[in-house]
């Protein structure tokens, strides 16, 4: 049996809200509203492109959370 691909790879996590707003509960609660809604987004990325996006996130003095956040928000707007 051969596996495609064992290589490890890097994870970056990130959460993008809803834009539905909804009214505060009654009672209090231990994650806020405006985080119950979010969306959970995974990237697994190889040693070589992870490396690539340090490089890049230092030299742009971003992080690689609101980077991946920004490209996908352009992605999805041209599509």
């Amino acid at each position: 049996m051969e596996f495609d691909d064992n290589r490890p790879h890097r994870k970056i996590q990130d959460f993008f809200p809803e834009e539905k707003k909804q009214e505060e509960p009654k009672r209090k609660t231990r994650i806020a509203v405006a985080r119950q809604k979010r969306h959970k987004v995974d990237t697994y990325l190889d040693d070589t492109d992870w490396r690539a996006l340090q490089r890049y996130c230092e030299g742009a003095d971003e992080k690689p959370s609101v980077l991946l956040r920004r490209l996908l928000r352009d992605f999805l707007k041209k599509q």
